[in-house]
Formats: structure tokens, sequence, C-alpha cells
């Protein structure tokens, strides 16, 4: 298992953002994904009540409990962890840079967040002198010279800063409030393409192999379809379903049924079913591999 830490020093980088855009990619690539949310806002955590989908597991804990959390996850055959931290440099952020294996640090292109990069640096180096870090361009405008301007800045502190960066859309926010990514919500948008680059930046830089639907996703393109995974997952509750993950015909991950199936609510169906039918394609190659099998009781480590 590896584990990704997202810390900053000043708040609203968008480090929650971030942390589930990473998660969620992850599970799309077919890996089983656990966020451990550190934060006292429980931001992450909220996200996850208003979720449908099963995955990732959200996991509300305390910085003292990180590793026993950590080491459950692993035993239970979780390929990555990725821990939210607080907005402030604190117990939480200490304990989990030095429990990661890759730290990103997000950071908007503007001169309040790029003064305190330093300061979050200088941090993680002296806690965690042998943890690799990136900086994440957050919040770029779509247009200007911001983005050049941050990546020189930040190159002439030393910080190495991730190829792919993050922009401001506002498929992000409706995500958000759906409980979903941006790759779910529109998984044709600018937004996707930005968070699969980002993912498969940070994925290489931690060192974790590509998922089953690796070879799907690496190309840059993730989003533009969708896969199809019907194998057991695991639920927000830590409990092992066998409920399938499906997808509606708009590319955007609706609700489960009662039966575990896939579908719109009827107010959006407009009185006829968009239900995907069983084995119609959905753009994975015959040779992706469903995700591998795997449980994730959070019960267990509370």
């Amino acid at each position: 298992m590896r584990t990704v830490s997202v810390v900053a020093q000043k708040g609203g980088t968008g480090k929650t953002t971030l942390c589930l855009a990473v998660a969620c990619a992850a599970v799309r690539d077919g890996l089983a994904a656990v966020v451990v949310d550190l934060d006292p806002q429980a931001t992450a955590a909220s996200w996850g009540d208003r979720r449908d989908a099963e995955l990732p597991v959200v996991v509300p804990a305390q910085p003292p409990r990180l590793a026993r959390v950590l080491d459950a996850a692993a035993a239970q055959g979780v390929d990555l962890a990725v821990v939210d931290t607080a907005p402030r440099i604190e117990q939480g952020a200490i304990a989990a840079a030095r429990a990661a294996d890759l730290v990103l640090v997000p950071c908007r292109p503007a001169v309040y967040d790029l003064e305190t990069v330093a300061a979050t640096v200088d941090t993680i180096r002296a806690v965690a002198p042998d943890t690799s870090f990136l900086c994440v361009l957050n919040g770029v405008p779509p247009r200007g010279p911001r983005q050049p301007q941050a990546r020189r800045l930040l190159a002439d502190m030393g910080v190495p800063v991730c190829v792919a960066s993050l922009g401001l859309r506002a498929a992000v926010d409706y995500a958000a409030a759906a409980g979903a990514s941006a790759q779910e919500y529109e998984p044709r948008g600018k937004a996707a393409a930005e968070v699969a680059a980002v993912y498969d930046a940070a994925r290489q830089a931690a060192g974790l192999s590509p998922g089953p639907a690796g070879d799907f996703h690496a190309s840059g393109k993730a989003g533009l379809s969708t896969p199809r995974h019907d194998d057991r997952s695991i639920s927000r509750e830590g409990r092992l379903s066998t409920s399938p993950e499906g997808y509606s015909s708009t590319g955007r991950l609706p609700g489960l049924s009662a039966t575990g199936k896939a579908e719109l609510p009827a107010s959006r169906r407009g009185g006829k079913s968009t239900r995907r039918k069983a084995g119609k394609s959905t753009g994975r190659p015959a040779d992706v591999p469903a995700r591998r099998r795997t449980r994730f009781d959070a019960g267990q480590v509370r």
C-alpha cells in the first residue's frame, strides 16, 4: 500500500479537493482507495456522507490513530490511502507527512499562497527528510500568466512542482455538492482530464503501480469513457458489498438502487429507464480486468 498525504499551512488551498480527486481517480484506475480525514472540519467525511458510490471509503480519524488506521488498511488489501489534514502545520500534518510515501502541497497561483509554501516545505523536510513531495498548483485561471509565474517562483525556491495542475473549474464545485469527483460529474470535461493528469503524476511519484484499468486511463484522457466494474466493493461503513458500480448513459455516476443496480432517480429519467444494459460496451478494453477484490472494515480501527 502507498500513502499520499495532502499538507499545506494555509487554508483555502484546495487540500480536500485534491485529496478526494486523487482517491476517486485511483478508484477509476481499478485500485482500492481509502481517504483518512484528519481535519477537525471533517469536510472529506461530509462529502462521503453525500456520496452514493461506495468507494473510496472515507474514515474520520484523530492524528494519534493514523498509524493504526493505515496498518489496518494495508492489512485488508487497500492499495492507496490518501490523508487529508487541517489547514495548518500541527500534530495531524506532521503525523501525515511522516507516514507518507509522497506529500502533495496544494497551492493557488496567488501571492498569499505562494508565500506559505516555503514554511510548509521546511516542515516536511524537517519531520520527514526522506519523503518525496510535490507542489500542485490548484485553482489555476484558464487564461493569463499566473501559472507560469507561479511555477518560476516555486522553481526559484527549490520546490518541485507537479507537471500537471488543476484549473479553476465550476465542475469541481458542482461535483463536491453531489458527493462526486469532477471525473464522475463531467467525464468529458477539462476538469476530468486535469485530475487524471495530476493523479498519474502523483501515482508515479509515490511508486504506485497502475491499477487494472491503468492502460485505459494513463493516456491522459481518463473520463472520456467510464469503465464498468462488476465486482465486490467496499461500502462507506466498511462492509463488503456485491453491488456493481454502474454509470448512466450520460457518463455520470448515479445512485444505487435497493437491488444494488445503478439507475438514475425517477425525476431524472422522465418516466423512461436510462439504465445501461448489462454487457453493453462502455469503452473499457476487453483485456482490462475488474478491480481486485478487497475489503476494508473501518469499524475495526475506530
